[in-house]
């Protein structure tokens, strides 16, 4: 599935992976959002998906 700007889905959830660095391991969907250049709304979506499939962790303080 492509969205409206031709990127798909899966090259936006390989960006979310990609904001993610061995020194930052932990970040909120605002900083994910700045990262990847993706809209908060959009990024909080995807987000959401990944943690309900087991895809990423979220922990006491929201924080992924």
């Amino acid at each position: 599935m492509r969205t409206r700007n031709g990127e798909s889905v899966l090259a936006r959830v390989v960006r979310i992976f990609e904001a993610f660095t061995p020194e930052e391991s932990a970040l909120t969907v605002s900083e994910i959002s700045r990262r990847t250049g993706l809209h908060v709304a959009t990024a909080s979506r995807l987000v959401a998906e990944l943690v309900s499939y087991g895809f990423l962790p979220r922990d006491a303080d929201r924080r992924i």
